[in-house]
């Protein structure tokens, strides 16, 4: 049989075939591609045109090869609720959706709620700016960066947490924003530059739950409604007039080491009434609480480094200063004008103290210093005290069991701190006391009902460990969102005083920490991360 006459036929039919598909009802069908024309992420679905996807929300992004950015939104776009997916799929590959670009959404007067699914690389300046109609940013995961101005005058912006670690909050980012009340970081935070919240009127409390890089010139200033600043981890720097002119700022605390805090910035904190380092301090600059008039308390629970020129000068209702480590130097009318200072409390080493430094203190009485100080310091502390005029003033030697630490219970004495680093220094050496004092530290905002959640979590954990009879292991099982662990169970396990094991299971981890393995590395922070427990105590 001829070859041909078999299948030419057949070839024929193909062809036919193939025409009547590719001219059905006299137009030519688009090609075949890999590419899915309508597609459904986890979020939305939408269309793409070459390298631009639109989905149903009205939203525009850009594909930029290896990841996907918003660029803006269509004409006539209704805003309202919006969430911007984690992923969107070009082709048969998912690409991360890895940021907002510059005045993507600017002046979108009815957008009212913004839910980021994903970790957020970057969202361009002035990305949200003017959005007057905008309540609610929700994001899940970490931030990379936030433009300047890029919330800039979202008038009805009332909350804004961020529950993984922050890059940088680029100045004015959430300027002028009057209704926004709390700022909630809950982990690392390596910038907030100038002006990021300056103005925002209505904000009450800001919480630093990790470490800060550096916060910014005039960055919260004039937040005049601002009550309550936590810094719960290890600050890098604060700027120069970062905190300005907060005048409802009643309280500041700081749980961790601080490297800097610049020229005036928190003078003129007019209702700051207490301030706590509990770490160490490298160096407080020119004028950082001067004319903070309701100031009573300043507790240093560690080593100090420098305190600048008219650096508390002013604080009128100043009565007590204690230090409990060693301090490098004291400048020039460093407290001058602290018309109520009575005492200073110094349980370690002092430097230098410049002549003036307690110029025009003049209820001051009594200078505390430890019965191990030489008298070379003793004579040097007198001098200074000469020469601002002060030659009453006494010079009285105690004993580490004498003089008690205004930051701890008047009952409990504290010891002097002989400088150097340990375990996280709280200005007494009580056992309970120390884990109290922490605990005060981790005290959440009552009204966060996630984080007391967590409080009392770790709470029943520590009460656990009390219960459990000596040679016994404690196993909890940590709830999978939970980011870190408070210092006081640490503490609490390391001052247990019988052999108890406590077996976390956390995240896949298995961690095992013992009394006699806790604190391997000091922790002068409130809290411990899960990444720096894992590398400590991963099994």
């Amino acid at each position: 049989m001829n070859w041909k006459t078999c299948f030419l036929p057949l070839l024929l039919a193909v062809a036919v075939l193939g025409s009547v598909t590719a001219f059905a009802d006299g137009e030519p069908a688009a090609p075949e591609t890999t590419e899915p024309t309508e597609m459904e992420t986890r979020e939305t679905k939408g269309s793409w045109n070459n390298n631009i996807y639109t989905d149903n929300q009205g939203i525009v992004y850009e594909w930029n090869e290896n990841s996907i950015t918003v660029t803006g939104t269509i004409l006539g776009f209704q805003g309202g609720e919006i969430t911007i997916p984690a992923t969107i799929k070009k082709g048969w590959i998912s690409y991360p959706v890895t940021g907002v670009g510059g005045n993507a959404f600017a002046t979108c007067r009815q957008l009212v709620s913004v839910t980021f699914s994903g970790d957020v690389g970057s969202i361009g300046g002035f990305a949200f700016y003017g959005c007057g109609a905008l309540e609610t940013v929700t994001f899940p995961g970490n931030v990379g960066s936030i433009g300047r101005g890029a919330f800039q005058y979202c008038d009805k912006l009332e909350n804004v947490t961020f529950p993984g670690n922050v890059g940088s909050i680029g100045g004015s980012a959430f300027f002028g924003c009057d209704a926004l009340e709390t700022v909630t970081f809950s982990g690392d935070v390596r910038s907030i530059e100038y002006g990021a919240f300056s103005r925002c009127s209505a904000l009450d409390t800001v919480t630093f739950s990790g470490d800060v890089g550096s916060i910014g010139y005039d960055a919260f200033g004039n937040c005049d409604s601002l009550e309550s600043v936590i810094f719960s981890g290890d600050v890098g720097s604060i700027g120069d007039d970062a905190f300005q002119y907060c005048d409802a700022l009643k309280t500041l605390t700081f749980s961790g080491d601080v490297g800097s805090i610049g020229d005036h910035a928190f003078r003129d904190c007019t209702a700051l009434e207490t301030v706590t380092f509990s770490g160490d301090v490298r160096s407080i600059e020119y004028g950082a609480f001067s004319r903070c008039s309701a100031l009573d308390t300043v507790t240093f629970s560690d080593d100090v480094g420098s305190i600048g020129t008219d650096a508390f000068e002013s604080c009128d209702a100043l009565e007590s200063v204690t230090f409990s480590g060693n301090v490098d130097n004291i400048g020039g009318y460093a407290f001058w004008d602290c018309t109520a200072l009575n005492t200073v409390t110094f349980s370690g080493d002092v430097g230098s103290i410049d002549g003036s430094a307690f110029e025009n203190c003049t209820t001051l009485t009594t200078i505390y210093v430890p019965a191990s100080m030489s008298n070379e310091k003793i004579q040097m502390i007198e001098t200074a005290l000469n020469s601002s005029r002060l030659s009453d003033v006494q010079i009285e030697k105690f004993e580490p069991e004498q003089p008690s630490d205004p930051a701890t219970d008047p009952s409990t004495p504290s010891a002097p701190s002989t400088g150097t680093p340990s375990t996280p220094s709280t200005g007494t050496t009580s056992t309970g006391s120390t884990v109290q004092q922490l605990e005060a530290a981790e005290r959440p905002d009552p009204m966060d009902v996630e984080a007391n959640e967590r409080y009392n979590f770790w709470m029943d954990v520590k009460s656990d460990l009390r219960a459990a009879g000596d040679g016994r292991t404690v196993r909890v099982y940590v709830p999978a969102d939970y980011t870190n662990m408070p210092a006081s169970v640490m503490e609490t396990i390391r001052t247990l005083g019988k052999e108890i094991t406590i077996d976390l299971r956390w995240n896949g981890q298995r961690l095992i920490i013992t009394p006699q393995t806790a604190l391997q590395r000091p922790a002068r922070k409130a809290f411990w991360t899960f990444d720096a427990l894992c590398e400590v105590y991963a099994r």
